[in-house]
């Protein structure tokens, strides 16, 4: 299934999926498992071109601080790229998630946590 959703979204549904399923190793349903691990690898991909984007904004507007493993941005541009950073995560872009119905996790044991990680990818009725 298509859904459109925020590059804000992308990466939050990575960080949820990466921290509340994928690190905590659940046993799931093989059918239910399948589509996470096909989300995950699509939404890391995802993930990753942001990133990208993020850092050469980053890159044109301040320099990268290796010990500090971040960017000093020059002081006359933070707020130019606090925009143009702000604008990249509200772009919206068609996203091929592998859904599964609620009653696939219907013998699981879930955390409210772990449930909300995986929201965006239940069926809606």
């Amino acid at each position: 299934m298509t859904k459109i959703f925020t590059n804000k979204e992308i990466y939050n549904f990575y960080f949820l999926i990466n921290e509340n399923i994928i690190n905590e190793n659940i046993i799931l349903p093989i059918k239910v498992n399948f589509a996470i691990q096909k989300n995950f690898t699509l939404l890391l991909k995802l993930s990753e071109e942001i990133e990208q984007v993020k850092e050469k904004i980053c890159t044109q507007n301040g320099n990268y601080v290796p010990e500090e493993k971040s960017f000093k941005i020059d002081k006359d541009k933070i707020e130019s790229t606090q925009q143009q950073l702000d604008d990249l995560m509200g772009i919206k872009q068609e996203v091929k998630i592998h859904t599964i119905k609620l009653e696939d996790l219907e013998n699981t044991q879930l955390t409210s946590k772990q449930m909300q990680s995986l929201l965006f990818m239940i069926e809606d009725e």
